[in-house]
């Protein structure tokens, strides 16, 4: 997960959860966040890598995909997208999305999207 901060108290409350593990609770808080009308960028991201670590993949992909939509000049948001999409096996997409980050913040290396791999996976499967 990214933990990057930034998102403002909403989103700060859920990767709290996070990271104690309670994943189910941080979907459940950002769920309603969300709900009563809490909208970011930085929640939504929150709240895929939350739905990820609950084994809910196709969701936290979709949630993912809103996050960067609705921010598009945000790299973080892009950034676990693409992630999420390379630890769900869709490497050719992963790169894909990589190769926007790379057009709009050339300093992005292909270690970036890696560097959070490894704990996705080990979520993802402790969860299925």
């Amino acid at each position: 997960m990214t933990f990057t901060g930034g998102g403002g108290e909403d989103a700060d409350r859920v990767e709290a959860l996070m990271r104690v593990g309670d994943f189910p609770g941080a979907a459940a808080l950002a769920r309603e966040l969300l709900a009563a009308g809490a909208r970011s960028s930085p929640l939504l991201r929150a709240y895929a890598e939350a739905l990820w670590g609950c084994g809910r993949f196709d969701e936290a992909l979709r949630t993912a995909g809103l996050a960067a939509g609705l921010r598009p000049a945000d790299p973080s948001a892009g950034l676990v997208r693409a992630q999420l999409l390379l630890a769900s096996g869709r490497p050719a997409a992963a790169r894909a999305a990589a190769r926007n980050l790379r057009r709009q913040w050339p300093s992005n290396s292909a270690a970036i999207l890696t560097g959070c791999l490894k704990r996705y996976r080990q979520i993802g499967r402790a969860h299925v």
